[in-house]
């Protein structure tokens, strides 16, 4: 409960949140250990009187895994599936039962789309009609790898190929253009349909 009232809940992998009627979000990671020994080390790191050659261990630790520790989300609505990955990648998913990782129509690419984002184990059973891919437009790190895009549609026959979006990027080509800039995508599902919206985001005008 924070100081104005409002409960918090901690959630982990395996629980599951209605979260409007018609809307069921599921947590399927991080996995219990990785988030047991990730808080090992933070306390490690802060706990009075440690050594600074032991604080700059647990600190470079901590940045290695953490990862590890971010969410994996599925989200379900009218039937249609949403996958919201965050950095958490398909090396990490062998503990999610099998059948939450099919029928994903929608994948928010972990990792920001860098080579360890894809598993032709898990995404050749994902009827994927759109990815979304979260990385700088400058692509840094590897980010937005080609191998990745080309990977995935090798994985579905043709008239099957999923829609490419990036939320960085005004063309990436030849997976992705949207020239006239944009500020934000949203996909939206209405009777079993997903509809993709790229928003502009106007400027108010100052006045003196």
């Amino acid at each position: 409960m924070t100081a104005q009232g409002v409960p918090i809940r901690t959630l982990g992998a395996g629980e599951s949140v209605l979260l409007t009627p018609g809307l069921q979000m599921e947590v399927l990671g991080p996995k219990e250990r990785n988030v047991r020994r990730y808080m090992d080390c933070l306390r490690r790191a802060y706990m009075p009187g440690q050594a600074q050659e032991t604080v700059d261990a647990c600190l470079s630790e901590l940045d290695v895994s953490s990862n590890e520790t971010s969410l994996l989300l599925r989200f379900e609505s009218e039937g249609v599936v949403f996958l919201m990955a965050a950095d958490n990648c398909p090396r990490e998913w062998d503990e999610v039962p099998s059948f939450l990782l099919e029928n994903v129509n929608v994948l928010k690419l972990p990792h920001h789309g860098q080579i360890d984002s894809i598993s032709e184990h898990y995404m050749q059973n994902m009827p994927l009609a759109y990815v979304v891919t979260t990385s700088a437009s400058d692509r840094r790190n590897n980010s937005a790898h080609p191998q990745v895009y080309q990977r995935l549609l090798d994985m579905r026959p043709p008239g099957e190929k999923p829609v490419f979006l990036f939320t960085d990027e005004r063309e990436y080509f030849p997976y992705f253009s949207q020239t006239s800039g944009f500020q934000a995508v949203t996909l939206a599902v209405n009777s079993r349909k997903i509809s993709v919206e790229f928003i502009k985001i106007q400027k108010k005008e100052k006045y003196v």
